[in-house]
């Protein structure tokens, strides 16, 4: 997973900005209901975000399944979003992370068997909800944003790409 996240992260992290400066992240799971490595993707990136580490845009991720097992060998099986434990043990899944709004995948992550026909489905879905995954991120981070303009910890800048409603 460490992999995994370095290399989503590294094609979004300015690093050429500080060449004489390393990055560490430290992710720790205290509960874990499924879904995993999307929920550490998503961590590491608004971690990047509070620390003021220049970015070309987020990494959203999110998981998505099928709904019928690769065993019973039915063609009707609809795809799932964001699938608990209990869900990815029993069902094919897949963690997708995609590169801010646009549909260009930089994680794809998928243990399971799977029938090549749902296989475009669950992508599709996947992507969709790491579209929506990315608007949560972008909400929560502006409002933080905001809240720390209104409270004086940050000052407002007018050269900045992100518009903050106050």
């Amino acid at each position: 997973m460490e992999l995994t996240i370095a290399r989503a992260l590294s094609s979004v992290v300015h690093a050429h900005l500080f060449p004489h400066s390393s990055i560490s992240l430290s992710l720790h799971v205290l509960s874990s209901d499924g879904s995993l490595l999307a929920a550490l993707i998503n961590a590491a990136t608004l971690a990047l975000v509070d620390a003021g580490v220049p970015m070309s845009d987020y990494v959203a991720a999110c998981t998505a399944g099928s709904t019928s097992s690769y065993a019973a060998g039915d063609e009707a099986g609809d795809p799932l979003l964001d699938l608990n434990t209990q869900e990815e043990q029993e069902l094919p899944f897949m963690t997708v992370a995609t590169l801010g709004s646009s549909e260009k995948v930089v994680v794809l992550n998928c243990e399971s068997r799977v029938q090549v026909s749902r296989l475009e489905g669950m992508l599709v879905t996947g992507v969709d909800g790491c579209k929506q995954v990315r608007q949560l991120l972008d909400r929560v981070i502006k409002e933080k944003g905001a809240r720390m303009i209104r409270e004086g910890a940050a000052e407002k800048s007018h050269a900045g790409a992100m518009d903050l409603d106050e």
